[in-house]
Formats: C-alpha cells, sequence, structure tokens
C-alpha cells in the first residue's frame, strides 16, 4: 500500500480531513487489499505532483492519529509481520475501523510503501 500525506497543499480539494495518509494504491492480494481498503480513482495534480483522490483516508492506528505517511510508517514500524493493527480511515465521509493482520513488504514495492505492508 502506499499513501499520500494530507497536508495545506491539499486544502482546496475538499478533503474530509485536514490530516491523514490518502490510499494511492494498494497491491492486490495484500493484507490492506483484503481488510478492504480503497485507493483512489481520480488522477488529478496538485503543484506538479500526481495524486489519487476519491480513496480512503487513514486517520488512526490503533487509536493513535495519523497525521501523515510519517505517522503511518512510525505506527507500524515497531511491528512485525503477524501482528494485527486496527485501522481507523474515512470514506465517503464516514469513519470506518478494520483490523488487518501485518505482512512483508513485497520486494517490488516503491519507495511510498511502508516497510511492513498493512
Amino acid at each position: 500500500m502506499s499513501t499520500a500525506t494530507i497536508d495545506k497543499s491539499l486544502s482546496g480539494l475538499g478533503l474530509p480531513v485536514k490530516q491523514g495518509a490518502l490510499v494511492q494504491s494498494v497491491t492486490p492480494g495484500s493484507p490492506a487489499d483484503k481488510a478492504g481498503l480503497r485507493p483512489g480513482d481520480i488522477s488529478a495534480s496538485v503543484n506538479g505532483n500526481p495524486i489519487q483522490l476519491g480513496g480512503d483516508i487513514i486517520t488512526e492506528i490503533d487509536g493513535k492519529a495519523i497525521r501523515s505517511n510519517d505517522d503511518l510508517t512510525a505506527a507500524i514500524a515497531g511491528r512485525k509481520p503477524g501482528d494485527k493493527v486496527t485501522i481507523t480511515f474515512k470514506r465517503d465521509g464516514k469513519d470506518k475501523t478494520v483490523e488487518v493482520t501485518l505482512a512483508d513488504r513485497p520486494a517490488s514495492a516503491d519507495a511510498t510503501s511502508q516497510t511492513t505492508t498493512p
């Protein structure tokens, strides 16, 4: 799974939160995919950078606020494959929660992906 930090640069997009991690892609068959997390399906550009809009926005991991990709990375950094985390996210303006069992990051994952894959 890869995410984009929601910050001031995205404020004009009408997102339902001011901070969080916007899901950009989900690897088919991954724990995030099995948990039902969805990436965006609307391609846009912000300050010349491509971004996918319309996806889930991760706001908490195990009750800890997620304000950025760095927060997401820190929330799972000390975990190992097989650990379970509770992810709270926004979808269509509503809070939803799923439990995800972490797995090893695929070797082909890009640099924006997390070390341990939700």
